[in-house]
């Protein structure tokens, strides 16, 4: 019974052993190591690939394509760069480290000369949604770049190809982001250009980081050949390489979560306490340095004591150390005139709009009237001039603004 019992243990022990085994079906250390270095070369056919998905990831961004885009990230060789340096850096292998660092400077400033000379010349200028999505990093690209890392290095050590790879190039999106640097630098958009390259950046970093991870975890050994000074030497080296890896990579990657965390609480403190009858949010804006929160609303204006009770109610948000400043219907405008109704009248007139709500604002060329609304279909623009003389004549106020939405 005792035998039972141990062999019973033993079976459940090695099942999870082998079920977690990271180091079955891996490459020797010697064909993993050719295939690193294999992974830097940036001449012939890897330098037309680079050129093409740069080209191809440019062209997708510039007219909105997701399913060009992922082509683009499906034949990119930038990730192999970044896999070597992790492996390099893990086994003191520094000759290898700076081949592979310069090779993977090389393809971006390649990439970076090649999409701006796009974007220069596309008859294309609009900024897409594509575009912008890769301008905001969030706490979900963090741990997208560090899993995704993670995969693709397993996977890049296995003897049989797999399709994580390329899997591992869709999800953590290096061209993309380093395209929209090149729109940014083209048409002169410091926003673009620092807010994709914080993007690229983050993915770079987490991926290195996981493939310093899974080398470590794989056991491949350091160099053999080096005298014990040189090894000295070149651990001082390679821990202060790791450290300028992991310090800011960690460091960015919790300034993204707070920050995502914020803004979370923002969109939530917003979305429930600023629902109002006849009162509507503009628009709202965070300063985190100056800590502020600024909203603009136009419609029925708001009590002191509803306004106070917006503040009290911030600390449900943990936005206790933040400022609430409102903008309202502008104080300088007609206080005989009665928003409210021309809001009403303007829905019984104009029978395809719905939920209007009007009020004057402060802008930096004087006062104008907003009009916000929904519309059943699409208003024409005869139809839009009505309503603007409409309300021009109703308030009185010559600049008008509309703001519907389908």
């Amino acid at each position: 019974m005792e035998y039972e019992e141990k062999t019973e243990k033993h079976s459940v022990r090695d099942f999870f052993q082998n079920l977690l085994d990271m180091r079955s079906d891996m490459l020797s250390y010697e064909e993993l190591h050719d295939m690193m270095k294999e992974n830097i070369v940036i001449r012939g056919a890897n330098m037309w690939i680079l050129m093409m998905a740069i080209l191809i990831a440019s062209i997708g961004l510039n007219v909105n394509s997701t399913a060009v885009i992922i082509g683009a990230m499906l034949i990119s060789p930038l990730m192999g760069g970044i896999l070597t340096m992790g492996y390099s850096l893990t086994t003191r292998d520094l000759p290898l480290l700076r081949q592979a660092a310069t090779c993977f400077i090389t393809q971006v400033i390649i990439s970076l000369i090649a999409s701006t000379a796009y974007f220069t010349l596309s008859p294309l200028t609009t900024a897409t949604e594509e575009m912008i999505a890769r301008t905001s990093p969030t706490v979900w690209d963090v741990l997208i770049a560090l899993f995704g890392g993670i995969a693709g290095s397993i996977g890049n050590t296995r003897k049989k190809a797999s399709n994580v790879i390329p899997g591992v190039a869709i999800a953590t999106a290096l061209m993309p982001p380093l395209c929209t640097v090149g729109y940014g630098i083209a048409s002169g958009q410091p926003k673009f250009v620092w807010g994709a390259l914080y993007l690229f950046v983050i993915n770079t970093m987490f991926i290195g980081l996981s493939a310093v991870i899974v080398t470590k975890l794989l056991g491949v050994p350091c160099l053999r050949e080096l005298d014990e000074r040189r090894r000295k030497r070149a651990n001082r080296i390679v821990t202060i390489l790791i450290l300028v890896i992991v310090v800011p990579s960690i460091l960015t990657g919790a300034i993204t979560v707070y920050r995502s965390v914020l803004d979370n609480n923002v969109s939530n403190y917003l979305g429930h306490e600023f629902s109002f009858e006849n009162t509507q949010v503009v628009q709202s804006s965070v300063d985190n340095e100056k800590r502020q929160i600024s909203v603009s609303l136009v419609g029925e204006p708001l009590s002191d004591d509803r306004i106070q009770d917006l503040q009290d109610k911030m600390s449900d948000y943990s936005l206790d150390s933040y400022e609430l400043h409102i903008t309202q219907n502008s104080a300088n405008g007609d206080a005989g005139i009665n928003y409210a109704a021309i809001s009403e009248k303007t829905e019984a007139v104009f029978t395809k709009l719905k939920d209007v709500h009007c009020g004057v604002l402060e802008g930096a060329d004087g006062e104008f009237l907003l009009m916000m609304g929904n519309a059943q279909e699409p208003l024409s623009g005869d139809e839009e001039k009505a309503v603007e003389n409409f309300l021009r004549a109703e308030s009185r106020i010559s600049e008008i603004r509309l703001q519907i939405s389908q």
